[in-house]
């Protein structure tokens, strides 16, 4: 197998984790690539960008939290590399294992290939000619000021609500158990073809989250307001908008699929994530 590692050095301190699989696969004959930005852990093998590693390798094992994962899912998804999550952070909604010890204990099933690909659904986000996409979220809210700012939703053309918020999510299933939850929208199962309009600090009592069709195309309009917004893809700032700005959000073409064992059960996983939030 040629397998690439890809480590939040934050998260996995030294390259720690990163550097035992990598020693372990290179003990079975398999090659191994890794990140330019883990030069500094010691590991010996080939330095690749995230495109590079993505289009050589099979398989990209990820060590970090979701954030991590949400840095590469988008280049994995493009150049056809399947993503092993191995969770350092907090929550690890995406991950398969949740430490070092359970990844080496998985080595030879991955190397019989003994497990099932689960295929997750990425948003397309347009804006005036530049394309984006997210795993998670596109968030478009308000940035240092204090008003409040004023939205127009609509779904396929006809328009869904009008909010005044301190934003707006528009999150895939994936994304549900993101920052959409923490505005309260519904937890929505991955395998489920669906968006998720969810208002952030709505005021007034239609604050309601929608979920509508994936194959719909979601528009969102900075209205009535001297402010701007700010779009946000999968936690990274992308640009301001001002007002009469509109995002176009539809269901992308790119899928990133998450290696998956006989083990994992979304349900199971997320009723465990959810009461270590209490």
């Amino acid at each position: 197998m040629k397998i690439g590692i890809y480590s939040n050095l934050e998260r996995d301190i030294g390259g720690a984790a990163a550097k035992t699989f990598a020693d372990a696969l290179k003990k079975r004959g398999h090659q191994v690539l890794i990140s330019k930005k883990m030069q500094a852990c010691g590991i010996d093998a080939p330095l690749c960008t995230k495109e590079e590693m993505a289009s050589k390798a099979e398989i990209i094992a990820v060590f970090g939290g979701d954030g991590t994962v949400l840095h590469i899912a988008e280049t994995c998804a493009r150049k056809g590399a399947r993503i092993l999550a191995v969770n350092l952070g907090n929550l690890g909604f995406l991950s398969e294992f949740d430490n070092i010890q359970e990844l080496l204990s998985a080595i030879g099933q991955l190397e019989k290939g003994e497990y099932k690909t689960e295929p997750r659904a990425l948003l397309e986000i347009c804006y005036r000619g530049d394309t984006y996409h997210a795993l998670n979220e596109a968030v478009l809210a308000r940035g240092p000021h204090t008003k409040l700012l004023k939205f127009r939703v609509s779904v396929n053309g006809s328009i869904l609500n009008h909010y005044k918020a301190d934003g707006l999510i528009v999150s895939t299933p994936t994304g549900s158990t993101a920052y959409s939850l923490s505005a309260g929208g519904p937890v929505v199962a991955p395998e489920v073809k669906a968006m998720v309009i969810s208002p952030i600090c709505a005021h007034g009592l239609n604050n309601r989250s929608y979920i509508v069709s994936d194959e719909s195309e979601v528009s969102l309009e900075l209205i009535g307001t001297e402010d701007y917004a700010n779009l946000n893809i999968d936690g990274e700032d992308v640009c301001p908008v001002p007002e009469g700005g509109v995002i176009r959000v539809r269901r992308s073409d790119l899928t990133a699929e998450f290696i998956r064992f006989k083990r994992y059960d979304y349900y199971t996983k997320l009723l465990a994530k959810m009461n270590s939030l209490n």
